[in-house]
């Protein structure tokens, strides 16, 4: 049975994720690079361009926001290291420009 992406985005709107980004690839490039094979795929990519999730079926709404969730913390957490380094490097100069 064949379900388009407008009956897909319908469906999750239905079960209130109608904030999930969808993607269309015309020339079938991702689809190919990520190996996608079914309808309904979940692939989350950091920001660095790497797959930090990836189901090859339906995700549940609430797996998909523990997911995004995990990589937010993750992203928070590492900005908060690199914030605390710069504030120490910038404290260290301080003292040895004293």
């Amino acid at each position: 049975m064949f379900v388009s992406l407008k009956d897909w985005k319908d469906f999750w709107k239905s079960k209130d994720a109608a904030d999930v980004t969808w993607a269309t690839d015309a020339k079938g490039e991702l689809v190919q690079q990520f190996r996608v094979y079914r309808l309904g795929t979940t692939i989350i990519i950091d920001r660095d361009g790497h797959i930090a999730y990836r189901y090859d079926g339906a995700t549940s709404y609430k797996v998909l926001q523990a997911e995004v969730d995990v990589l937010i913390r993750g992203f928070l957490q590492q900005s908060a290291v690199a914030n605390s380094a710069d504030r120490d490097r910038d404290k260290s100069s301080r003292i040895c420009s004293e």
